[in-house]
């Protein structure tokens, strides 16, 4: 017979109800309707082309043979075809008992349908409640032959009550697809049973849905079994669902998320008895994991123990300078050193209801030094640092290098004060007296490869008229760094740090004035770029470093085996970082000096660089040392580091 399936499953569960794959629609399709039992052609039979649920839109009436035709079908749309003869049950094609399960047609050419009716039908009915005994309406209920060669589904109704009529005698088993519950078979298990159906029979199948289980996860220290108690524990697993052709299918995912519990245990109730995967994220003293999958079983909650790798973290706490002022809402952005790789951890000071706190953990941390910058929410009337030994300061050089603590450690560091504001105002144009879209910042052109500082609320000196104003800067030196247009691509000037320097370190530094505003304009020098070429992989991508400040100044993708124009930004020599396939890497290639072999990095000053994983290695080089001239001095820049105190 030659036919189609409606209906697709997902989840493993076989929703097509029909044998035969559904042909295209024609104009005309013929075809043979013989008995199923012994094959005998069926004289006198009725095929209907039907539209909607019961629009005859073309009938025909099968020969002494059993052979129809219908002719130039009047439908630009699909129609189903329907069989009904004297002694037999009505049938859709195919081998679908109504429309709901039939095969749909369409097309323009000749389509051959055979049809093969059974002798008597009955009626499977019932009523699905849950596991409290309420109506389980819009359940989806599978009726199978037990030998498979007959499928049908229905809907529960508004009183969880279903009907599925002309059933072939036989028997069969009526299976539950529910919203939030695992799939079952009437009565109440996890495995078939057969009812038989009887011609002009009716069987009643009832059934209530099984309770739902719910999880008890305690997360724990590995060692001392101490509670996690800042988490947020998400538990998502899988339901099979039952998916018609043509319709949405429905919901098969089950989730939940409990945050900060003091004792550890995360509860989660009216769990449908499937695989889970929990997730835990949140924590700043953890790191976050998604951990082996959990099964609960059905009723009371299912304990399980999970640990979580502790990290290190820093505690921090916040007040202004001036008394009575309230703590203002204030993120924490965590910076690497010597070089942002990497995203940089943003973390404030609020609590879960939303209100800012006089003390910040943030966490979780790698085991490095960084420095921290800060940021009261805009608005507040308090300016933003870089938070250093003896208060706030402009000059990230200033900044308290914190040696983050061990792992499971939460180290203190001197409390933040926040300072009144001040502003820097001015104007950006080009070297050819244009005035180019820009952006002022005053951590550089990003604390992170992104190029962002992602603190809430803070855009900086971004302005399409050529102007720009920073407010909310603290009342210190800050040099301040000037990006025209997109700093990616193509474009036709090249940023420039405040005393028309390349990097950070050479910067003139502006004074700020609480309360007050300073104006400091910025002329945007000639754009410089630097070709870039991967000699060995195709995924690769890339990211140049300041030599001197470890500041980023670009990041990109590129094609390993296609040359790549860069805008390079600065004048001055940069790192690379390597990525690709293989992994993370900062370029350095092997130079012999004398009998002596040492690395020596790659640096992008304006010519071709040829990329080669071979000369890749993980660890870092150091930043060159710049000198910088004070009055006729030529002595280095010294920069005051701290060790953060272990609690």
């Amino acid at each position: 017979m030659r036919g189609g399936t409606a209906l697709a499953s997902v989840v493993g569960v076989l929703a097509a109800l029909l044998v035969a794959a559904p042909a295209s629609a024609a104009t005309t399709i013929t075809g043979d309707v013989t008995a199923r039992d012994g094959g005998a052609p069926i004289v006198g039979a009725v095929v209907e082309a039907i539209t909607g649920e019961s629009d005859v839109v073309k009938s025909a009436t099968t020969d002494a043979t059993g052979h129809y035709q219908l002719i130039q079908i009047p439908t630009s749309g699909t129609f189903r075809l329907r069989f009904r003869a004297a002694g037999f049950a009505e049938l859709w094609s195919a081998n679908a008992p109504d429309w709901r399960n039939a095969a749909r047609y369409s097309g323009t050419v000749q389509q051959f349908v055979n049809a093969a009716l059974y002798q008597g039908a009955g009626t499977i009915r019932g009523t699905i409640t849950d596991f409290t005994g309420q109506p389980l309406a819009g359940a989806t209920i599978l009726v199978q032959r037990k030998d498979t060669s007959w499928r049908a589904y229905t809907r529960t109704d508004a009183t969880g009550g279903y009907t599925q009529g002309n059933v072939p005698p036989g028997e069969y088993s009526v299976k539950i697809y529910a919203a939030r519950h695992a799939v079952q078979y009437v009565p109440a298990q996890a495995l078939p049973s057969f009812f038989t159906v009887a011609d002009a029979a009716e069987v009643v199948a009832d059934d209530t849905m099984l309770p739902n289980g719910g999880l008890d996860l305690a997360i724990q220290h590995p060692t001392t079994g101490a509670p996690v108690a800042d988490a947020c524990i998400t538990v998502t697993g899988t339901i099979p669902v039952f998916v018609v052709s043509g319709e949405f299918p429905p919901p098969s995912t089950v989730t939940g998320t409990v945050c900060a519990r003091a004792d550890g245990h995360y509860r989660f109730d009216d769990l449908p008895p499937v695989e889970y995967t929990v997730t835990m994220t949140g924590s700043r003293t953890y790191w976050p994991f998604t951990a082996a999958k959990v099964t609960p079983a059905r009723g009371a909650p299912t304990a399980a123990t999970i640990t979580a790798a502790p990290a290190a973290s820093v505690r921090l706490r916040i007040s202004a300078a001036q008394s009575g002022v309230p703590v203002p809402t204030t993120c924490v952005q965590f910076v690497p050193l010597p070089f942002r790789t990497g995203e940089s951890g943003i973390f404030c000071n609020l609590d879960p209801a939303g209100a800012p706190q006089a003390e910040l953990i943030i966490g979780p941390l790698q085991n490095v030094d960084a420095n921290l910058f800060v940021a009261p929410a805009p608005g507040s009337g308090l300016g933003a640092q870089w938070l250093s030994p003896i208060g706030g300061t402009g000059d990230q050089r200033l900044a308290a290098a914190l040696k983050v603590g061990s792992t499971g450690v939460t180290a203190d560091v001197p409390a933040i004060v926040l300072d009144p504001a001040g502003e820097i105002k001015g104007r950006m144009t080009g070297f050819d007296g244009a005035d180019p879209i820009g952006c002022a910042f005053p951590v550089g052109m990003g604390l992170s490869e992104n190029g962002k500082t992602g603190l809430p609320g803070h855009t900086y000196g971004c302005d399409t008229l050529g102007t720009y104003t920073i407010a909310g800067l603290g009342p210190y030196r800050w040099p301040i760094q000037f990006v025209p247009g997109n700093p990616v691509w193509g474009q036709t000037y090249s940023p420039i740090w405040s005393g028309r320097a390349n990097n950070r370190f050479a910067a003139s530094h502006i004074k700020v004035t609480a309360g007050a505003s300073v104006t400091v304009d910025a002329v945007f020098p000639a754009q410089k770029s630097v070709w870039v070429v991967g000699t060995d992989d195709y995924t690769t991508s890339m990211a140049l470093y300041d030599a001197y400040t470890g500041d980023p100044v670009l990041a990109g993708g590129f094609n390993g085996s296609i040359s790549y124009r860069r805008d390079a930004f600065v004048g001055a020599t940069n790192l690379i970082l390597y990525r690709d396939g293989k992994g993370t890497c900062w370029m350095q290639r092997p130079v012999t000096v004398g009998r002596r072999s040492t690395l020596e990095p790659y640096f992008a000053t304006g010519i071709t660089q040829y990329l080669r994983y071979a000369d890749c290695r993980s660890t870092p080089p150091p930043l060159r040392k710049m000198i910088l001239q004070r009055r006729g001095s030529t002595a280095p820049f010294s920069i005051p580091q701290i060790i953060a105190r272990r609690s």
